[in-house]
């Protein structure tokens, strides 16, 4: 994707380029209408170039955001596992622990949110990100009391 703006970008430099090396190879008996056109010639190419330099930057820092994104999918993937409805920091002993993350955002959107515990037992968990509801008894926190959370 990238590549195409850049090589748009060369192009118009390129044009440029010869567009002022002809203004400066002429003679003098190149009119003034002439020069001044050649010039908005070599200006107009030179704000293609630009305009396609900025695309190509958009491109690129899209894709260093979702390089990251990815990463960051991938380091919670080694540190988390899934148990009932939510998912748990692996513990020393190799086990679940700590309170729950969503469910959803985690196999959706690869992100962790720990999910949000009401104070009685019989109202459901919920994400503060996406909204999702869990059952209480199925996200209560491992290696750590319900009535803690």
């Amino acid at each position: 994707m990238a590549i195409a703006e850049i090589t748009t970008a060369l192009g118009a430099i390129k044009a440029t380029t010869d567009a002022i090396g002809a203004v400066l190879k002429a003679d003098k008996a190149l009119g003034e209408a002439e020069l001044k056109f050649h010039l908005a010639e070599a200006a107009q190419q030179l704000l293609d170039a630009k305009v396609a330099v900025l695309d190509a930057q958009s491109v690129i820092e899209k894709r260093d955001q979702e390089i990251k994104r990815l990463e960051e999918a991938l380091q919670n993937k080694a540190k988390v596992t899934k148990v009932d409805e939510g998912y748990y920091e692996i513990g020393a002993d190799g086990g679940p622990t700590g309170p729950a993350y969503c469910m959803r955002c985690y196999e959706i959107d690869h992100r962790l949110f720990h999910l949000s515990y009401p104070k009685r037992t019989d109202e459901p968990t919920r994400c503060v990100v996406c909204k999702a509801q869990y059952a209480y008894h199925r996200t209560g926190r491992k290696g750590a009391s319900p009535a803690s959370a």
